[in-house]
This record gives structure tokens, sequence and C-alpha cells, in this order.
């Protein structure tokens, strides 16, 4: 079976941050919808099959490339989304960068950049869908830039993956 309609980044709130298809060949499904238009990380997915094999492509609306010059590795401590409708949180622990939170909805702790959480009315809330992933990667690759406004960090695409990382990683092609 091969569906869309729910964007699978929705499916990735404890995982790597990404937009590319799920094929679960045990349960016979595949999950096709990238979020193109929808969201800021979203894409448009194209599945091919020939006899038995799959493989995949997409294309985004990123245009703005950044040459690593620094690699940056996480070591796969944060990974995740916040994704509607679950948007209440509850602060833990607040640091420069990001602050720890338990997603109310999910039941999940995750790091959220500052710039994406407000407080109002008595409540604690993310804006909107973000990655709460710090994303790996290495001197040489290049990444698209999806949010160069907050500080410290950028939010970044690469290979369909986006996530986080230090805005000295990095230099405008």
């Amino acid at each position: 079976m091969i569906v869309g309609h729910w964007p699978i980044s929705n499916y990735t709130h404890t995982t790597q941050s990404h937009n590319n298809p799920i094929i679960d060949t045990d349960k016979r499904i595949i999950c096709i919808d990238g979020g193109n238009q929808l969201k800021q990380s979203g894409q448009l997915n194209a599945l091919t099959i020939e006899t038995d094999t799959y493989t995949t492509s997409y294309v985004d609306c990123l245009s703005e490339k950044r040459l690593i010059t620094k690699p940056f590795l996480s070591g796969g401590q944060r990974l995740g989304m916040i994704v509607w409708p679950h948007y209440a949180l509850e602060i833990h622990e607040r640091s420069t960068y990001f602050t720890r939170c338990k997603n109310i909805g999910l039941g999940t702790i995750q790091w959220v950049k500052n710039e994406y959480i407000c407080q109002e009315n008595g409540r604690t809330y993310c804006v909107n869908d973000v990655s709460t992933t710090l994303l790996d990667v290495v001197e040489g690759e290049f990444v698209y830039m999806m949010d160069s406004s907050c500080n410290g960090y950028d939010l970044v695409k690469q290979n369909g993956e986006f996530g986080w990382i230090p805005k000295e990683t990095h230099k405008k092609m």
C-alpha cells in the first residue's frame, strides 16, 4: 500500500527529522508524503518501483546553498520534531540556544530552539512545526538553508534530512 496525506515528518518526533519516503516491506506500506507546500522543510517525493527494487528522489524549493567548513557531530543525542497538533510544551531546563521541554501531547522530552517557544496567557507552546534534531555534518558537504534567523544555530536541510548546526560550521556559496 502506498499512502500520502500525512507528512512523513509527522512520524519523526523521536527520530532524525526528515521528509524522505518511509518504506516498510514487513508491513507492506510505503509513505511518500513529503509535506510539499505544507511545511517549511517540505519536498515533493517520487517513488520508482522496478521489480523488487525501490528508489526515491525529491525536489524542494530551497536554494540557498552552504558549504560545511567545520564538521559538527552531535552524537545523536538530540533527535525529533515538534509537529502539529502537538505544540503544547512544559519547560524543564533553559540554556543559551535551546530549552529542554516536555512535549505534552507526545509525552517526549525535546530540546526546542528558543526562538520557536512562545509563552502567552499561562501557556507555553511551539509556534510551528520545527526540528529538534542536531544534524551531523562533515567538512566539504553542502546543505541548504531553512532558517538563519536564530541565535547560535541555523536550521538546514541535507538529502531530505534536516536539523540544527552551529553557525560557525558553514559559509555561503
